[in-house]
């Protein structure tokens, strides 16, 4: 039997107290499909927006030059109008798309209108973004894993098809959200077991378990409700995993910036935290997979940074213990308990490339062996 199945996900997050402005817009969109299907449809989110968005042109095409683009419409009708805190589904397009092969979006408007829902990843191997402020010129590509690509409104693709996939939620914080770690596992399950796997990107770069989004500023206002309370939502997919990366913000954000009024986290509420966690997916049907907290390094007065080491290693010496829960920070750490130099991204903080790959097959064992989910 047919149905309509996500076969790429990568929900918006709300830059409303962020917006973007302009007087046009082109973008384009790099997406790479895991479940195969005869025909697609777009999800566009204007759920953060303050006013109705309008598209004047949006194509998919199955190559970045866009030479075969094929219209997508809104009830027939060119033009597309998301209204104001809504998300719609596109018309079926009829394009057949194949697990693992790229299908590229570009999105045009000559309204000048803001925009509060984004994305964006740095590892560009299977999503990739970029726009322009003309409707004229066609934006180009990035291949480079140090640039942040940002995207706007292009939320899920769907395809029409027979095959029911196990979907799969990677979540969590930054590490989760940039691609280094999900890009190669995506990528993985895509060439050895197509069709079989769906993925959904929730990451929300500064989300914490225990704690809301500051509001002392607006770059703050963007990391979002605490995990805890985003997993508790009614979601419209029912993921039979959830892996998460979460936990340094927790530890940082408190010591970091005292301004934000929140207190240092406590070994014994986070582990609760984490317990919670697993009690609420569970409560879904979903199991969780949840990487112990990465080393990083603050580069702050001595004493605090002695205090966030001995923060992290106590808490992962505690959450070690759950069965869930998969031990990568040694694999990853320096005998400074920072970042090796051949892992660390480039700020002390986050993961490269090379980082996601050692973290990736860690998972990935795991998902095949220890959880029994392939095969």
């Amino acid at each position: 039997m047919y149905s309509w199945q996500s076969t790429w996900y990568f929900e918006n997050i709300d830059f409303s107290s962020m917006p973007f402005k302009a007087s046009k817009l082109t973008q384009i969109v790099k997406v790479t499909p895991s479940i195969s299907g005869d025909k697609i449809r777009l999800g566009l989110s204007n759920m953060f927006g303050k006013e109705k968005l309008i598209f004047d042109e949006i194509y998919v095409s199955l190559n970045s030059n866009f030479i075969d683009k094929i219209r997508v419409t809104l009830n027939g009708n060119d033009e597309i109008t998301i209204p104001q805190g809504e998300k719609i589904f596109t018309d079926a397009v009829g394009l057949s798309v194949e697990a693992g092969k790229s299908v590229y979006v570009l999105m045009k408007t000559n309204h000048e209108q803001t925009y509060c829902d984004v994305k964006s990843i740095y590892n560009p191997k299977l999503v990739n973004a970029s726009f322009n402020r003309f409707s004229e010129a066609m934006p180009k590509f990035s291949e480079s894993f140090k640039n942040r690509k940002c995207w706007f409104c292009l939320e899920e693709v769907d395809v029409y098809t027979t095959i029911v996939p196990r979907y799969i939620e990677l979540t969590g914080d930054s590490l989760m959200e940039m691609g280094m770690i999900s890009t190669p596992l995506m990528e993985y399950f895509n060439n050895n077991y197509p069709n079989e796997f769906s993925f959904l990107n929730t990451a929300i770069s500064g989300n914490q378990l225990m704690h809301d989004a500051p509001q002392t500023n607006n770059v703050y206002r963007t990391f979002g409700d605490s995990l805890l309370k985003r997993i508790a939502k009614k979601r419209r997919y029912s993921p039979e995993l959830t892996i998460v990366s979460i936990g340094v913000n927790d530890i940082v954000l408190p010591l970091f910036d005292r301004s934000i009024g929140q207190k240092k986290i406590e070994v014994h509420e986070f582990v609760e935290g984490v317990e919670k966690l697993n009690e609420i997916l569970s409560s879904k049907g979903s199991n969780l997979l949840m990487l112990d907290i990465s080393p990083f390094k603050l580069d702050e007065d001595i004493n605090v940074e002695k205090e966030v080491q001995c923060l992290r290693e106590n808490i992962n010496n505690l959450i070690r213990n759950y069965s869930y829960v998969v031990s990568v920070s040694e694999s990853l750490e320096d005998q400074d308990h920072g970042l090796k130099p051949i892992y660390n991204f480039g700020d002390n903080l986050h993961i490269n490339e090379f980082g996601g790959k050692v973290v990736e097959n860690k998972l990935r064992y795991y998902i095949i062996y220890n959880g029994g989910f392939c095969g």
